[in-house]
């Protein structure tokens, strides 16, 4: 088990854990749908407003990741995402477009700009169902480059988006690596740290009678490899959103306007040793189909803000008190990111037909993502 650091930080708690009891696979009991009706779960919230007020930014921060005892927090008063080109923008991405958009950033590669799997006959029931435009910096200087009309026919939604995402990057980017240097005792610079940016829209769908448990996941069940994750969550329904803690599927409910969701990743806990938890997330139906009840699941939209680390960047543990064996092993982060990538894409059906053949392989060998991080990885 992670440990628990019980320090208080400058944070508000304003929601505990539900006793809502979800299967080990997920699916939803009746007993968990009625828990969830009478109380919801919410993790510690920062207000980043008065935050940056109070001057302790950086440190005040940190406080709060080695006090949230799950490995996320609730970020309030933070940028608005525009939602409303976001959207306008999956609109404009036509099946051309994005064909020219992906042979514009390493053609051949499973690394996309636009990926839609389901979409492109590419699907399959571990393949999620959602449609993705990946963009950073470096990505947008290759599309512009290689492409110049491309940006120009996406117009103000495509510059809408890129004008947020570079504001969400300068504004939190410095402040969220020097309060993960603190939080994990690991010195964190911005010259190792890497940005990406990333749209997903989570299709409306029907659900027929207790299809639920089988129907493609929208976004199943990982934890993400780099420190910190920014998830901005909109749309016509906002909420699914779910987090494991202490075993059981806790769903974020309907935050304020100006709420972000900050995850932290495999790279973080790394670095602290498991004190600070990784976060093991998924984006799932309502509740109610995921039991089995048929029914309709509204768009989704989320804005996500990846902060990675560069591939020389090593990963050690460095919260090792005396009498304490580190869990992890020192590597580099190129090291390990090539197979952690991998599954990233065999989720979302971008792999290629050799990375498919290793991740078939390797999914013999290892049930889980944390089965195959404990058994290379860990001490």
């Amino acid at each position: 088990m992670p440990h628990r650091n019980n320090q208080q930080g400058p944070v508000a708690a304003i929601g505990a854990p539900s006793t809502s009891e979800l299967s080990a696979h997920g699916a939803y009991s009746n007993q968990a749908l009625k828990a969830q009706k009478s109380t919801a779960w919410l993790p510690p919230t920062v207000d980043m407003t008065a935050l940056l007020a109070a001057g302790s930014t950086a440190s005040g921060l940190a406080a709060a990741i080695k006090a949230a005892p799950d490995g996320v927090l609730v970020l309030s008063n933070t940028l608005q995402a525009p939602f409303g080109s976001i959207g306008e923008l999956f609109g404009r991405v036509t099946p051309e477009r994005a064909a020219r958009a992906n042979a514009a950033y390493q053609s051949g590669t499973s690394r996309l700009v636009w990926k839609d799997a389901h979409g492109e006959g590419r699907g399959g029931p571990h393949v999620d169902y959602k449609r993705v435009i990946d963009l950073s910096p470096h990505r947008m200087e290759s599309l512009t480059s290689s492409d110049p009309g491309l940006a120009a026919e996406l117009g103000e939604p495509l510059q809408e988006v890129v004008s947020f995402f570079t504001a969400v990057r300068d504004s939190y980017g410095p402040l969220l690596v020097e309060a993960l240097g603190e939080a994990t005792g690991f010195p964190f610079t911005e010259d190792e740290a890497r940005y990406a940016f990333r749209l997903v829209e989570y299709p409306a769908r029907e659900l027929k009678a207790d299809a639920g448990t089988s129907a493609p996941p929208r976004c199943s069940a990982h934890r993400d490899f780099g420190p910190a994750t920014l998830i901005w969550p909109g749309g016509e329904e906002p909420e699914g959103l779910e987090v494991r803690v202490n075993g059981q599927w806790q769903r974020l409910p309907r935050l304020p306007a100006r709420s972000a969701v900050l995850l932290f990743g495999i790279c973080t806990a790394w670095r602290s040793n498991d004190r600070i938890s990784s976060a093991e997330h998924r984006v799932a139906d309502d509740p109610a189909l995921m039991a089995g009840a048929a029914g309709a699941t509204p768009r989704r939209l989320s804005a996500v803000l990846f902060v990675g680390l560069h591939e020389s960047s090593v990963l050690s543990p460095a919260l090792v008190g005396p009498g304490e064996a580190p869990r992890y092993r020192t590597m580099v982060t190129g090291e390990v990111q090539p197979t952690v990538r991998r599954k990233w894409s065999w989720r979302e059906g971008s792999v290629t037909a050799e990375e498919a053949a290793a991740e078939e392989e390797e999914r013999a060998l290892f049930d889980s993502q944390e089965a195959l991080i404990t058994a290379l990885y860990k001490l």
